[in-house]
């Protein structure tokens, strides 16, 4: 193994075997740590390696109830071991402060360079030499009181307690300068983009995203309002014994928004869910999401919103239905969906039960049209007072009204009816608009093409749902996802 490979199953090893977490916010390591990143650097991950945190007792109590990961472990130790590193005596005793992971971030305004940096403030020096020494690196030069080592296609610098690692010599002495001269990263930085996260979890993640929105392939995106009102982003993943919780925030400060430009309707009032299938999906205010999608398109793909506004009047001049009005000004306060991943349905309540039955009886066989063109595709009467929607590619779908609810899908009108009828209660721990729950073990049982191996019978054994939500307002988007294990 080459000695930049080792490095690397060094650093795995620290990850996986000592558990994760972030250190306290005030720490001294972690503001080290931080200076040697740029400020306008896309992505920089904080793992902890503190045996003693809550959140590394967490990471290990998820581990352990995966025998996978417990094999993958010893795996780990048995192959540092052939390599003549101990990882008690070698690799534990640097334990204790955060490990820096991410992006040197953009060289110049208007780019995004993916220069990867690890920084790490190990618990101690001595430690820290002495498993250079036994890696038997080769020393290059020394660089502002640090000493740098080259290896194939990876540079390593140790200043003192602090180890980093860099594709070459010059970046990593572009971070010592940083480090040296001020302008990186602060706790400031990172307190803000994590803001409303927790802290002291499993993994924390944050980046700045002016420099991916500046680049040109990007313009399109930026003519959004939302879109350019994002400034950067936070992630925080916290384990324990029953599974691990993603969570996420997205900052859309840069810009003030109004409510007709945010993706989901603002508020913690939770959506309803209903169905039986793996996939469920609850959206509160649909007609708000339908309106942000078509301002997307209308100031990003302004040629194709023309194309879908000539082809809504052409329907109106057909058939005197208004997109606006009788369709997403008949939408009602919730909309769901349930799926296998095969198969989909979708139930939408409406205002006016009369008035949504008199605008499908007038749209006819325009009703594929009111939303663009869909060459190839027709509308015929279907089965049980059902329309059917026949595409060139793809199964039929089935719409119609029940009740006062809209019901469309791959499925038969029984199961549509059967739906539609269904009880919705609001999504349970949800806190914004959209919130969703996966059955996985059923879902990947579905798509699987053959049996699964026993290898992933043992791996579907040990997982169980996954539930979310998200959450809008005019200063960010924010959300929670969480895999519960058994």
């Amino acid at each position: 193994m080459s000695r930049s490979g080792l490095l690397g199953l060094l650093l795995a090893a620290g990850l996986a075997i000592s558990g994760c977490g972030s250190s306290s916010p005030a720490s001294s390591p972690l503001t080290t740590a931080l200076s040697y990143f740029p400020k306008d650097s896309p992505f920089v991950m904080s793992v902890a390696t503190n045996p003693r945190s809550s959140a590394v007792k967490g990471g290990q109590a998820t581990l352990h109830g995966i025998p996978l990961a417990t094999f993958g472990q010893a795996a780990l130790i048995a192959r540092l071991q052939a390599l003549g590193i101990n990882y008690d005596s070698d690799i534990r005793p640097l334990f204790g402060n955060p490990l820096l992971v991410g992006l040197a971030g953009p060289a110049t305004p208007g780019s995004v360079d993916t220069r990867p940096l690890v920084v790490w403030v190990t618990k101690d020096a001595s430690a820290l030499a002495s498993l250079i020494s036994a890696l038997h690196l080769k020393q290059t030069q020394t660089y502002d009181g640090a000493t740098l080592y080259g290896m194939s296609s990876t540079a390593v610098a140790v200043d003192r307690a602090t180890l980093l690692v860099g594709a070459s010599a010059q970046e990593l002495m572009s971070a010592l300068d940083l480090r040296a001269h001020g302008g990186g990263l602060s706790f400031t930085d990172y307190d803000s983009e994590l803001a409303g996260l927790p802290k002291n979890s499993l993994l924390e993640a944050f980046g700045y995203l002016g420099g991916v929105l500046s680049k040109s392939g990007a313009a399109n995106a930026r003519r959004v309002a939302w879109v350019s009102a994002l400034r950067g982003y936070g992630v925080s993943i916290s384990a324990g014994s029953n599974g691990l919780t993603f969570q996420y925030r997205l900052d859309t400060s840069g810009a003030a928004l109004s409510p007709a430009e945010l993706p989901l309707a603002p508020g913690s009032a939770p959506p309803a869910l209903a169905g039986n299938l793996p996939i469920l999906v609850g959206l509160r205010e649909p007609a708000t999401t339908l309106s942000f999608l078509l301002d997307v398109e209308r100031v990003s793909s302004p040629m194709k919103y023309a194309a879908d506004l000539a082809a809504m009047n052409a329907v109106r001049r057909k058939t005197g239905v208004d997109f606006d009005r009788d369709v997403l000004g008949q939408l009602g306060t919730g909309a769901m969906v349930e799926s296998d991943g095969r198969s989909f349905m979708v139930r939408v309540d409406v205002k006016s039960p009369g008035a949504a039955a008199r605008t499908l009886r007038r749209l006819g066989t325009s009703a594929l049209d009111i939303a663009g063109t869909h060459p190839g595709a027709r509308v015929t009467l279907g089965p049980g007072s059902f329309e059917t929607a026949h595409r060139p590619h793809g199964p039929s779908i089935l719409f119609g009204l029940v009740g006062g609810e809209f019901v469309a899908g791959t499925a038969t009108p029984a199961h549509l009816r059967a739906f539609a009828g269904m009880p919705a209660p609001a999504a349970a721990g949800a806190q914004g608009a959209l919130a969703f729950q996966i059955a996985l073990p059923e879902l990947l049982r579905v798509v699987l093409k053959h049996a699964p191996s026993r290898t992933i019978q043992l791996v579907l054994s040990q997982l169980g749902d996954i539930t979310g939500w998200t959450s809008s307002s005019a200063g960010a988007l924010t959300g929670s996802a969480t895999l519960s294990l058994r």
